[in-house]
C-alpha cells in the first residue's frame, strides 16, 4: 500500500509540475493581452508538428478558418513572434517559424534605440539556437541587450512585435549580422 502511495504521489508531482508551466505561461499571454490592445488576439494550442517538414519547422494550431485565421496571419507568444500562418483549413492552421530561413522566412526588423537600425532576420544558428538579423549598415551602433522588433514592412507583420534581443555583433559579408 505504501509503495502505491509512493508511485502516487510521483503521478501527482508530475501532474502538478505541468499545472504550474501551463499557469505560468497562461499569465504570461494574459499579461500580454493586456499590454497590446492594437490587435485581436486569439490563444491557440500546438497540437502537432507536421512530420513531413519536421526540418522545415512547421507547426499545426488548433486554430482555422471557423476561427477567422487566415494564411499570412503573425503568430506570436508572450516572448515575440515565433512565425506565421501559411495554411489553413477549417480547424487547424499550419505555421511556418521565422526559424525555416529555408524555406523563405524572412523578417523586417528594427533595433530600438537612438538608431532604429533596419535589418532582416534571414538566418538561423541552430547550434545556439540564435537568429541572425542582416543587412543592417555597418555604422550603426548596435549593441548587446537591444531590442528587436518587426518593422512594419512587408504586409505580413505589422510594426513593433518582439522578435527577441541583441546576443552578439559581428561584421558579416553584407554589414552587421547580429
Amino acid at each position: 500500500m505504501l509503495k502505491n502511495r509512493l508511485e502516487r504521489y510521483a503521478q501527482l508531482a508530475a501532474e502538478n509540475e505541468e499545472l504550474r508551466a501551463q499557469n505560468e505561461r497562461l499569465k504570461a499571454m494574459l499579461d500580454y493581452r493586456k499590454q497590446d490592445d492594437d490587435y485581436v488576439l486569439k490563444l491557440a494550442r500546438v497540437v502537432a508538428r507536421d512530420p513531413d517538414r519536421w526540418m522545415n519547422n512547421v507547426l499545426v494550431i488548433n486554430l482555422g478558418e471557423r476561427d477567422g485565421i487566415r494564411p499570412n496571419m503573425p503568430v506570436i507568444t508572450p516572448g515575440g513572434v515565433i512565425g506565421k500562418v501559411v495554411q489553413v483549413s477549417r480547424s487547424s492552421a499550419n505555421v511556418q517559424l521565422i526559424t525555416d530561413v529555408e524555406g523563405g522566412s524572412r523578417v523586417s526588423a528594427v533595433v530600438q534605440g537612438p538608431s532604429r537600425a533596419v535589418g532582416v532576420i534571414d538566418g538561423y544558428d541552430a547550434q545556439q539556437g540564435m537568429l541572425i538579423l542582416s543587412k543592417v549598415p555597418l555604422d550603426e551602433k548596435i549593441e548587446p541587450g537591444q531590442r528587436v522588433v518587426t518593422s512594419g514592412f512587408g504586409e505580413i507583420f505589422p510594426p513593433g512585435l518582439l522578435i527577441g534581443t541583441i546576443e552578439s555583433v559581428q561584421t558579416g559579408e553584407y554589414g552587421l549580422s547580429l
